[in-house]
């Protein structure tokens, strides 16, 4: 049994992710550069976008032998700097294209919902930014009052 929650090792994996979208890897951008869980510490106002994930919320139904989780995962692209459209759009795409590669990932979870993307206004250590929040919902399940154990 892993010392983590299922709910743990998939943000972990989300993470880990989202740091492969690199030109190296096939991708638009270097998004993957810039990337933080929940963002602990203030932006770098050097970076012209940074990606911020957060495990939004965690529905839970109690199904037969097992309690059926749709985690709901928020990918934040902050744009700090000036940057054109055409790169904002591609950073949207190759966070899209990433969440795809492989929607059980790693076999922790059953499937991945759709991405939906929206525009938002950041205001962040008094300055307004420009943002993008990108949701996708990633459904799994564990044994009944066990996060740790998959069903």
């Amino acid at each position: 049994m892993s010392s983590y929650t299922i709910r743990e090792q998939i943000v972990r994996a989300v993470g880990e992710r989202l740091e492969s979208i690199t030109i190296d890897n096939g991708y638009q951008t270097n998004l993957g550069d810039s990337v933080f869980g929940w963002l602990s510490a203030p932006l770098n106002s050097d970076d012209p976008v940074s990606l911020i994930y957060r495990d939004r919320k965690n529905t839970v139904i109690r199904a037969i032998g097992c309690h059926e989780h749709t985690l709901t995962i928020e990918a934040i692209l902050i744009i700090t700097k000036a940057a054109d459209l055409e790169t904002v759009r591609n950073m949207i795409a190759d966070v899209t294209q990433c969440v795809g590669v492989d929607v059980t990932w790693g076999g922790l979870a059953q499937d991945t919902g759709p991405v939906i993307d929206e525009e938002i206004e950041i205001e962040h250590s008094g300055k307004k930014m420009a943002g993008v929040s990108i949701k996708f919902n990633i459904e799994y399940t564990t044994a009944p009052f066990d996060p740790y154990t998959e069903a």
